[in-house]
This record gives structure tokens, C-alpha cells and sequence, in this order.
């Protein structure tokens, strides 16, 4: 059986009087990579800093490495387990070698363990030639990535990680977020990374919490989140490319789906109350034959915009006032025109009901 490192049951945590969050139950096992994600003001930052022991708990318990938090005695040692990498982090005076030296310092690790290990955490953020600069003098994005080394040197047990690549540009951040995951995984630590960006979250985690209104909404692998989200927040934080009002009619075990101005018997259950149908944008295809898949939908709308990205493109069509997004290849989306009447296809059985 694995090994428990952080156990919360009935926490809430409040700030100025308000109480930010409220979670009935949360469990990591040690190795585990874990992304709190939500919309700037779900809690994802108090929450981190409560399991951090920076934040006190109003109510319930938490424990971390089979401790309770709110025993005094082992605060400290608690503390000296994990690895903190804030929000807005900032440095000491002195050199970048300095910084990431100070927690092993601390620690009372010696001067030639600490000058390998500073080395090496430097090296693996791609930080090796800011060692004898001034701390005080990087970017933003240099500050964060030697805060993450700081982090790193002195191997903790749980790393806790708030929005730790925010400065970074969109290609630095990924590569960033890999080599955590990596090194992570080397190290055997066990990590919590808290973002509102869910492409942080493909990057590193393996299990996602989708926080919102304090509380946790959705806790799976994040493809379960892209694919199949609980609810409509979830469904709109994780980017769903298709959400679509729909009403469903029940005829003993049939369930026929208007959605879209489409009518189409269900092939699988439909949860009772269903108000919106969520496609992914690859649920959405070009038709390239009359001769239709089971399942797919003949659908005609006009192109109203080609929204090109890394690789790939999405096109937002208009279905007689209903929008749509398909997403397609960049070879594939070279035959397709802005203002054009296309014919799709519905893919139905890519379908999740909220």
C-alpha cells in the first residue's frame, strides 16, 4: 500500500473573516503529481498554503506524512520535509548560487554536498550561468526558475508549487513544467502544482483537482477533466471546445438529444437532467463522403474564422445561428476558406452530457 503523504478531511480555511475553502476530502500518496486548477479566486492558493502549514484550518483535519499539523511539536520538522515555490517568489540579497545554497545551509548539509547539489539544481532548470549573478538583479522569469531550483536543491519529500512558470514564456513554461515532471519522478518526490491553465497541467500532473468555489469539483487524470468534466465550470475551465444547450426526450430506455438544431437518438445513457452536451472540437469533422459513419451527424454551416495555432487549427463555424469549433491539422485546414458553406459532421458518440 502507498504511502500517505497529505490527508485532508472536512478542512475549512478561511481569510479575513470569509471562508475560501471548504474540502470535504482530499488524499495524495507519496510520488504522486498532483494540479490544483481553477479560475483566479476558487482557493487554489490558500488551499496550497493550508497544506503547507502556512495557512490554519478552521475546521476539520489535515495531516501530512501521518502527522496532525495541529500538533505544535512537529510543525518545524514538517516544514523542513517540503518545498515551497510561491506565487510571487523573491530572492535574498546576495548571489543566485547563495539562494539555492540557503536551504541546505539551514539544513547543515556540508560545503562540498552543498556545492554539488546547488550545481546540479542549477543545471537542471538551465540556470548555470545566473550562479554568480546578483539575485536581486534577474527577470521575473529568471527569479522563478531559481526559486525552483532553490526548491529542488535539498530534495523535499512534497513540493508545493504556486503558479511557479507564470513569467515564463508559453514555450520555456512547457519545457520548465517537463523537466519538473522529470526530475520529480527521478527524485521519488511527491509535488502539488497549483495553476488556472490547464495546458500546466497536461504538462506535469497525473491526477488534476479542479477547484472551483472553494471546492473540488472534479478529481481525476486530466484527460478525464478535457473529456468528460463534471460540471459546466469544469467544462469551461479545461477550454471545451463545444458546449451546447440541449433538451432530451425518454422513451423507456431511448434518450433522442436536440441539440444544435440536430435531433439524434443517444447511443449511450444520457444522465437524467442533462441540460448541455460538451463535444471536443475533434468531435466535430469534415465530411469527405455521403456515405456517413454510425453515430455522425451530417451538420451544414458557414466558416466564420481559421484561428491558427502550434500545429494544428481551429475553425469556429456558424450551424444556422449555432457556433461550432472543429479543430483540424494545419494541412488539413488549407482547403478551408473564411465564408464558406462547409459540410461536418457530428461525431454524437463523442458526447458528454452535463
Amino acid at each position: 500500500m502507498a504511502e500517505r503523504v497529505l490527508e485532508v478531511t472536512g478542512v475549512r480555511v478561511e481569510r479575513r473573516g470569509r471562508v475560501v475553502v471548504e474540502v470535504d476530502r482530499l488524499a495524495i500518496d507519496r510520488g504522486e503529481l498532483v494540479a490544483v486548477v481553477g479560475p483566479n479566486g476558487a482557493g487554489k492558493s490558500t488551499l496550497l498554503h493550508a497544506i503547507g502549514t502556512l495557512l490554519p484550518c478552521r475546521a476539520g483535519a489535515l495531516r501530512l506524512f501521518g502527522r496532525d499539523v495541529r500538533d505544535a511539536s512537529t510543525l518545524l520538522g514538517l516544514r523542513r520535509r517540503c518545498g515551497f515555490v510561491f506565487q510571487s517568489p523573491s530572492l535574498l540579497r546576495g548571489t543566485v548560487f547563495d539562494n539555492v545554497a540557503a536551504g541546505l545551509v539551514f539544513r547543515g548539509v556540508g560545503r562540498e554536498e552543498t556545492r554539488s547539489r546547488v550545481r546540479r539544481s542549477l543545471r537542471d532548470l538551465g540556470c548555470d550561468d545566473l550562479a554568480l549573478r546578483r539575485a536581486r538583479s534577474l527577470s521575473g522569469g529568471e527569479t522563478q526558475r531559481v526559486c525552483l531550483a532553490q526548491a529542488l536543491a535539498f530534495d523535499p519529500e512534497l513540493l508545493l508549487l504556486d503558479e511557479p512558470v507564470s513569467a515564463l514564456d508559453r514555450a520555456t513554461r512547457g519545457a520548465t513544467l517537463v523537466s519538473l515532471r522529470r526530475m520529480a519522478r527521478e527524485r521519488g518526490m511527491t509535488a502539488v502544482l497549483v495553476s488556472h491553465d490547464f495546458d500546466d497541467v497536461l504538462s506535469f500532473a497525473d491526477r488534476a483537482v479542479a477547484l472551483t468555489g472553494g471546492r473540488v469539483a472534479q478529481d481525476a487524470a486530466p484527460q478525464a477533466l478535457m473529456r468528460r468534466p463534471a460540471s459546466l465550470p469544469v467544462a469551461r475551465l479545461v477550454g471545451m471546445d463545444n458546449i451546447l444547450p440541449c433538451t432530451v426526450e425518454r422513451t423507456g430506455a431511448r434518450a433522442t438529444v436536440h441539440v444544435a438544431g440536430l435531433r439524434y437518438v443517444a447511443a449511450g445513457a444520457v444522465p437524467e437532467g442533462a441540460t448541455h452536451a460538451c463535444f471536443p472540437g475533434d468531435a466535430v469533422v469534415p465530411l469527405r463522403s455521403e456515405v456517413l459513419d454510425p453515430g455522425v451527424v451530417p451538420v451544414t454551416a458557414v466558416v466564420r474564422q481559421l484561428v491558427q495555432g502550434v500545429g494544428s487549427c481551429l475553425v469556429v463555424l456558424d450551424a444556422e445561428g449555432t457556433a461550432l469549433s472543429m479543430r483540424l491539422g494545419r494541412a488539413d485546414a488549407l482547403d478551408v476558406v473564411e465564408g464558406e458553406l462547409v459540410q461536418v459532421g457530428l461525431d454524437t458518440r463523442a458526447a458528454h452530457f452535463i
